[in-house]
């Protein structure tokens, strides 16, 4: 029996192997050094890649003490109650689970808690389509991400967490919350979404990502990935064809 566990074990395995579509850790934003701030519609540039309603990169010299230190690097992206989202040239893949992950941080004066918080994060996933977005790449034709997005969560300091967009249809991963001080106390918030075979709508369409953070909020490091997941009939196959391998060589050594 621990064989064929072995055997399910390793077919799976096999299967999970999770590969990095996205990953960005504000650093390469251009950031005014005497300020130690840039607002995203003041910038000549975007290195970054994103799109925002306004939100602002800082550097780790800007008002320490209030503001969290970057966790890696030198940069961080302060929420300032905009929205940020940015489409990928990789295109939704049927059977795949999909992690969007980002590292948050409330300011030392943030306050309220559950969906009041003022350094509350929402983390989202969309189709990048021509057909679905607006002119601005945001998704619907109103840009609204809590109406037209396939997956979306609030993540708030005390722990508190809400599907705001097709509730039960994703996941969300391990959260306990996330500290409120001026020093480099990030913690991890990520959801995970899996697309069905070739008929669902949003194979073969391009991903896109998206965030928003209130007053308070900062955000660093946001990662994106992709985990195949086998179908059912796949799996068993494999199974079956190392048991049938066990089996051959056991009847080999018996004789």
């Amino acid at each position: 029996m621990a064989a064929i566990a072995g055997i399910f074990g390793l077919a799976f395995a096999q299967a999970l192997d999770a590969a990095t579509l996205f990953t960005d850790d504000f650093d390469s934003a251009p950031v005014d050094a005497g300020l130690g701030y840039s607002y995203w519609d003041a910038r000549n540039s975007d290195p970054t890649a994103w799109s925002s309603t306004g939100s602002w990169w800082y550097n780790s010299s800007y008002d320490s003490g209030r503001r969290p230190t970057p966790r890696s690097g030198t940069q961080a992206l302060h929420g300032g109650g905009d929205y940020n989202w940015v489409i990928l040239t990789d295109t939704f893949a049927a059977n795949t689970k999909y992690t969007f992950s980002m590292w948050t941080q409330g300011d030392s004066d943030s306050t309220g808690d559950a969906g009041a918080g003022t350094d509350s994060v929402w983390a989202y996933l969309f189709i990048g389509d021509a057909a679905g977005i607006n002119v601005d790449g945001r998704p619907g034709a109103d840009g609204n991400f809590d109406a037209n997005s396939l997956y979306g969560v609030q993540f708030a300091a005390d722990g508190f967490t809400a599907e705001t967009v097709n509730v039960g249809g994703g996941e969300i991963n391990a959260f306990s919350g996330f500290d409120r001080s001026g020093d480099s106390s990030w913690k991890e918030a990520s959801i995970s979404f899996t697309t069905g075979d070739a008929s669902d709508p949003a194979v073969g369409k391009p991903i896109g990502l998206g965030f928003f953070g209130r007053a308070d909020a900062a955000i660093d490091d946001v990662t994106f990935s992709a985990t195949a997941v086998p179908e059912p009939s796949a799996t068993l196959l494999s199974a079956l064809g190392g048991m049938l391998l066990l089996g051959f060589r056991r009847s080999r050594r018996s004789e």
